[in-house]
């Protein structure tokens, strides 16, 4: 497949970096991207993947196809654009994509900065996302309190949504209470959707080391 020059750059940068991008906007980013700044995204992306897709041909021992048309690129008119290099690259963005997931979902970097007591605060995104992204089982089963209508609701935490205007919860193994203590009915699943001005949260789980301590 014999391409312009100018089309070559722009898969190097743009193919890996939109599948990369596309992940991290779908699942990974907390408030909304930017036209700008998914553009970015895309550009340092790309960049990323093809930088690990030639460490990768070269610890191998291989040439990367691309190497001679960058070498060469003032000169070159035209390259011949194996799609089986072009697929490696787009495969490499998909995974350094999920891993970044990871990374980002459950705050790995934040964590270690925190282990190195490099820093006290938890990243860019607020309170309630961090709690509920948690691993740890004090925040897995949760009560919501109505004042308005002297309710409780409790339950384990099967999801929450993103950091908005409008906090929303689905309770599993739920239960409804009045305020004075008593079961009004259960339900296998519940929804709670509350103004952001107007959630109350509370997590009554102990673990046995804080039970033995109190």
């Amino acid at each position: 497949m014999t391409v312009d020059i100018a089309l070559v750059q722009l898969a190097l940068v743009f193919l890996p970096g939109i599948v990369w991008a596309s992940v991290h906007r779908r699942f990974g980013a907390r408030t909304e991207v930017s036209n700008f700044d998914f553009l970015l995204q895309i550009f340092v992306f790309g960049v990323i993947a093809y930088a690990v897709s030639f460490v990768a041909y070269a610890t191998l021992g291989a040439s990367h196809p691309l190497s001679a048309a960058l070498d060469d690129v003032a000169e070159a008119t035209s390259v011949v654009l194996p799609p089986v290099d072009v697929l490696i690259s787009v495969a490499i963005a998909a995974g350094l994509g999920v891993a970044f997931l990871y990374v980002e979902n459950y705050k790995l970097l934040t964590r270690l900065l925190q282990g190195i007591r490099a820093t006290r605060t938890f990243g860019d995104e607020d309170v309630w996302d961090f709690t509920f992204n948690s691993a740890l089982p004090n925040f897995e089963y949760a009560q919501i309190r109505d004042f308005e209508r002297r309710l409780t609701f409790s339950g384990w935490v099967l999801t929450y949504s993103a950091s908005g205007e409008t906090r929303e919860l689905v309770l599993e193994r739920a239960q409804v209470h009045d305020f004075e203590g008593k079961l009004l009915y259960d339900m296998p699943y519940i929804y709670l959707s509350r103004p952001v001005e107007d959630v109350h949260v509370e997590f009554p789980y102990r673990d046995a080391s804080q039970t033995q301590e109190s």
